[in-house]
């Protein structure tokens, strides 16, 4: 059923091409589409587990929320119950719904750490540890995905698969002799392509050594091409 009335204002959270998309069929069909810059994300952003994500709003926002005159039509989209449900709006609480309580502690332990390790620390550990695995690929004879270096992002790197590496053995070497994921291409790149995510834990120097060793390995052993011995940066 179609969740939205004239005069209605829905903010499309845009987290692929499926958010593009809509604000921009909204916008042929005359709606007026406003962008806002808001970042938030459990996994790819604060490091921890996906399936959670924290949400802020505004006084003016929720001065919206209240005083919105007809019903939500959707339970679980009502920021109203959700509010309540968390003790937002008052010390009387509601029950809304069952939340994994392991998401819970992982988000709050994802916080903890940033705040620990301090937020321009945990990005200089994440930009200083991509570096020096592109280094450590590039000094194998490898190349990256992207051509320039100031285009690449830190937490997934992407490398270009040689010729006569097949992606699919040189992962299933690493998993079942290390229990290392590496990762294939998606879409457009589909064996074409290595990602290597350093995200959180896995973005540090020894986890960065750690993976160059073992995908010189698994390359070397999967397709006999020999790799320059200098992977370690």
């Amino acid at each position: 059923c179609n969740l939205l009335e004239d005069g209605d204002v829905a903010l499309v959270g845009v987290t692929g091409l499926w958010g593009n998309r809509a604000a921009d069929i909204a916008q042929r069909y005359g709606a007026d589409v406003r962008h806002v810059n808001a970042y938030t994300g459990s996994q790819k952003v604060l490091c921890g587990p996906a399936g959670i994500t924290p949400i802020s709003f505004n006084q003016r926002a929720l001065n919206k929320i209240k005083s919105r005159q007809s019903k939500i039509k959707s339970y679980y989209f009502d920021i109203s119950l959700l509010g309540q449900y968390w003790g937002c709006f008052g010390p009387t609480r509601i029950y809304h719904h069952t939340i994994s309580s392991t998401l819970l502690y992982g988000l709050r332990e994802a916080i903890a750490i940033f705040c620990q390790q301090g937020l321009k620390s945990v990005i200089r550990r994440h930009v200083e540890c991509s570096h020096r695995l592109q280094r450590g690929i590039e000094n194998m004879g490898l190349e990256m995905f992207v051509s320039e270096p100031n285009h690449r992002m830190s937490s997934i790197n992407v490398v270009k698969i040689p010729n006569g590496v097949d992606w699919r053995k040189v992962a299933q070497y690493a998993m079942n002799k290390y229990f290392l994921e590496i990762a294939g291409g998606l879409g457009p790149t589909v064996d074409q392509v290595f990602r290597i995510g350093l995200l959180g834990e896995n973005a540090t120097e020894e986890k960065v050594d750690l993976v160059l060793t073992i995908l010189r390995e698994a390359i070397q052993n999967t397709s006999g091409i020999t790799l320059n011995e200098r992977s370690k940066m």
